[in-house]
């Protein structure tokens, strides 16, 4: 039984279109350098009717004698064959192929075999284009013609139906294919169906030995147009020739196919290489045209009359879309773009001035505050009543601000600020007076007797007592400060729209008590904070006390107890004596002290003395 194939039944379809390109001249003069004279242009074939209209096909009209003149087959038939090779060297390999499909004479020149190689012009041509090239190709294999190797690197085309961006290039069979030729059948064939589509051929494991393969998935695939054209030779030399003959045609066979697949690889891994280069190159290309376009447009601009500085700012060139572009610079396009371009070039002028204005500003508060800060450093103003901002204050008043605020191109040196500095003395003194009050106020909400509700300058030295007690409410430190002393250490941070120590609060309870450990000890009002921590006294609270447990603690927790606990009004403190309470104790044979980290004493039952010693 007969089994049709497919090539037979019309299915198969062979990649024959740059190869018929290069065979169509076989028949025609072959080239000139072989018979002496340029072949003769083929008379133009009228095109075909539409349609399945009857009667002779219509003859074109002839054309006008200033068209006729303007033809290529004519210009090119005119010219020297010298001539015409020389332009053609100066042609990329893909300027070639598309000069040789523009009509037949230029095909004829191009596309045409000959016999003696060594006067093969046409041959030479693709071989300088080749050689021209940047980055440099690899070189053509030799069962490949210098056209058809062109083809497969420098486009992008099927090999068997012309559909175009097709990338991947299938390197042992020279080929490029579109998804739907490269399915079985098509063009390729898988191995194991050779014998099934082509039954007439004899043994054809041994036959595909001799045939160049690819591989895919762990199978392999043959080109189908080779299959009957080495499968006929094969044939025949297997029963006509000698079997010298075969041995030669089969060596020869499969030295070219190990040929093809040992450079199947480099060609490969070179082009990939050059395809890298080529995009570097054609980027790096890209980026110098940019750059010469971008330069041509500063340089029309800076004759308008703009600061260069200006010009190639950086919001300028990154806004604008005018200098991404690889194109020349022509008047039309500069016309459309001027006004943008100007437009940006004024704002980024605008924005440039601001900046600089801002930085001749900065620079002359800069200056300002450290003639204020010298002052503040030589002054008797304590820290406490010194605002956080203090300096930035005093920099912002009228007078300052009428020198910082000068013009920009005047100058403004440490003299300029002398008037501005006799001010100064007064504006510190107000601000002291605010925090001072401001403390005042504490007091007086916190219900301190002894300070009139308006307070005035008079009232400024119950600040400068210890019995001034401010608590913290926001740090983690639950004792007092006493006096302004301790205010000057004080450092938690300023709130946003509020005053100096606005996260302090004043405690009367804790005030009086401080007031009677004062009088317990036979201390003057006037006493201050420092003074105390260095006489390191002792108290006993006699309302949280009983006889064989005193409750002891010294100055500053006495205020912090009387500040939580709330006693009767009965109720004092006792200056207590640490050693007569250990002799008391010894006497008495009651138990020991048990100190706490606080400074709190308390006794403790069954707690030996030596503890305590």
């Amino acid at each position: 039984m007969v089994v049709p194939t497919q090539r037979k039944s019309g299915k198969v379809k062979e990649a024959n279109h740059m190869e018929n390109e290069v065979e169509d001249l076989e028949d025609e003069n072959e080239y000139e350098l072989s018979h002496g004279t340029k072949p003769e242009p083929r008379e133009p074939v009228a095109p075909a009717m539409k349609g399945k209209r009857k009667g002779k096909a219509r003859k074109p009209d002839k054309l006008p004698p200033d068209v006729e003149a303007g033809r290529l087959d004519t210009f090119f038939d005119k010219l020297p064959t010298e001539v015409i090779y020389n332009i053609f060297s100066f042609l990329h390999p893909l300027d070639l192929l598309r000069v040789a499909r523009t009509n037949r004479v230029l095909r004829s020149h191009l596309m045409a075999k000959v016999i003696a190689i060594f006067f093969d012009a046409s041959a030479r041509i693709w071989k300088a284009a080749r050689y021209t090239t940047n980055p440099p190709i690899p070189k053509c294999p030799s069962d490949q013609t210098e056209p058809q190797w062109a083809r497969l690197l420098f486009t992008t085309e099927c090999s068997n139906c012309s559909k175009n961006k097709i990338l991947s290039i299938i390197w042992a069979h020279r080929l490029r294919l579109c998804h739907n030729c490269d399915r079985d059948g098509v063009v390729l064939i898988l191995g194991a169906k050779v014998k099934w589509t082509f039954p007439d051929i004899e043994d054809v494991p041994s036959l595909l030995k001799l045939l160049p393969w690819s591989k895919s998935a762990s199978k392999k695939y043959y080109k189908i147009s080779e299959i009957p054209k080495i499968g006929a030779e094969w044939t025949r030399i297997k029963k006509v020739g000698t079997e010298k003959e075969f041995e030669e045609f089969t060596k020869r066979r499969v030295k070219e196919v190990m040929e093809i697949r040992n450079t199947s690889d480099c060609l490969a891994k070179s082009w990939a290489k050059c395809e890298r280069d080529r995009a570097h190159q054609e980027q790096k290309d890209k980026e110098d045209l940019r750059k010469s376009r971008r330069n041509e447009i500063f340089a029309r601009l800076e004759a308008l009359g703009h600061n260069p500085s200006d010009v190639r700012n950086f919001p300028v060139r990154g806004t604008i879309s005018a200098f991404g572009y690889t194109v020349p610079l022509t008047e039309s396009r500069w016309d459309m773009m001027r006004p943008t371009l100007e437009m940006a070039v004024n704002e980024a002028k605008s924005k440039h001035v601001e900046r600089e204005r801002n930085r001749v500003v900065q620079s002359r508060k800069n200056l300002a505050e450290t003639l204020v800060g010298e002052y503040y450093s030589n002054s008797n103003i304590r820290p406490a009543f010194r605002s956080h901002s203090c300096v930035r204050d005093v920099v912002s008043s009228k007078m300052f601000e009428e020198v910082i605020q000068r013009p920009t191109e005047v100058s403004v040196i440490r003299g300029d600020f002398e008037e501005a500095l006799h001010t100064v003395p007064e504006l510190a003194a107000n601000a002291s007076r605010g925090i001072q009050c401001h403390l005042l106020k504490l007091m007086i909400m916190g219900g301190a007797l002894d300070i009139k509700r308006s307070p005035t300058g008079s009232s400024f030295g119950a600040l400068l007592l210890v019995t001034a007690t401010f608590f913290c409410n926001v740090g983690s430190n639950r004792l007092p400060y006493c006096g302004v002393g301790e205010l000057d250490g004080h450092c938690c941070p300023p709130a946003k729209n509020k005053p100096k120590f606005h996260c302090l609060s004043y405690n009367r309870r804790a005030s009086s008590a401080v007031a009677a450990l004062l009088t317990e000890a036979g201390l003057d009002s006037n006493t201050t904070a420092e003074q105390m921590d260095e006489m390191d006294l002792l108290f006993s609270c006699s309302g949280c006390s009983n006889g064989s447990s005193p409750l002891v603690m010294n100055w500053r927790e006495a205020a912090r107890h009387a500040k939580t606990v709330d006693h009767s009004e009965d109720s004092g403190w006792e200056l207590f004596f640490f050693e007569e309470f250990i002799e008391e104790l010894k006497r008495a044979n009651i138990g020991g002290v048990w100190v706490y980290p606080t400074t709190e004493f308390q006794t403790k039952p069954k707690v030996p003395l030596e503890r305590t010693t």
